[in-house]
């Protein structure tokens, strides 16, 4: 996330498809300075991430809309138990959990 950051502060875009090639390499440039920088260890995220952030989010924003959705309904129907405290997504595996957190 701090490398998405700090490519929007630098440039004032996203990275694009358009530029794809010339935007990774920036971004593995700016992941070398921040690991650098945090002095934390430089394999703790691949460079093959940077590929998957040129994907869509459409559909993954439509399935998770769908799963508030239904939970919503759940909850002011009060006929079925909603998902249980909170529902994480993990968008490279593009699975979905349930997690009880707290009581």
């Amino acid at each position: 996330m701090l490398v998405l950051l700090e490519f929007r502060n630098v440039h004032g875009r996203n990275p694009e498809i358009s530029t794809k090639t010339d935007d990774i390499i920036e971004l593995k440039s700016i992941k070398k300075s921040i690991v650098e920088l945090y002095k934390v260890s430089s394999n703790v995220y691949e460079d093959s991430l940077f590929e998957q952030i040129f994907g869509e989010v459409v559909p993954v924003c439509a399935i998770l809309g769908g799963v508030i959705a239904q939970e919503v309904i759940k909850a002011v129907s009060h006929k079925e138990i909603t998902i249980n405290n909170i529902f994480l997504f993990d968008p490279v595996t593009f699975n979905g959990k349930e997690e009880c957190v707290g009581a």
